[in-house]
């Protein structure tokens, strides 16, 4: 399936950029001070076009969501740590891969002052592929 594989070379790609703690997809867990700055991946939407050549191609939008604890610098971190995303994924598309084609389309940062403060940035991205009719 070329959606999972999309979603498992980006959390081996983010996982390596230098100070992110942990890499989740869909986190279902309660989110610990002590492990930020972490990444979640959602895979939140996808559009299909069937081709006439029988293949389909999608249009996978992938929301990559930075998390990191409180601070004098948390927005400061946020910031470095969405261009360490930016950097990781335009290397990745000087490699051989799956993806035909990827556009950053919007991001956005907000803070938290409920139980915990903490900070946290949504990137968007779409991951255009082809697969064979009636494929993820």
């Amino acid at each position: 399936m070329r959606r999972q594989d999309i979603i498992n070379a980006l959390k081996i790609r983010l996982s390596a950029i230098e100070g992110i703690n942990n890499v989740y997809e869909w986190a279902g867990v309660n989110l610990n001070k002590d492990e930020m700055p972490i990444i979640v991946l959602r895979d939140t939407k996808n559009g299909a076009d069937n081709s006439p050549s029988g293949s389909t191609v999608h249009s996978l939008t992938i929301e990559i969501e930075i998390v990191v604890s409180a601070g004098d610098t948390t927005m400061q971190t946020l910031r470095a740590l969405m261009g360490e995303v930016l950097k990781s994924l335009e290397e990745q598309e000087n490699e051989t891969d799956i993806v035909c084609y990827r556009e950053y389309t919007d991001d956005e940062i907000m803070s938290e002052h409920a139980d915990n403060f903490y900070g946290g940035a949504k990137m968007r991205f779409i991951f255009r592929y082809a697969t064979a009719k009636w494929e993820l």
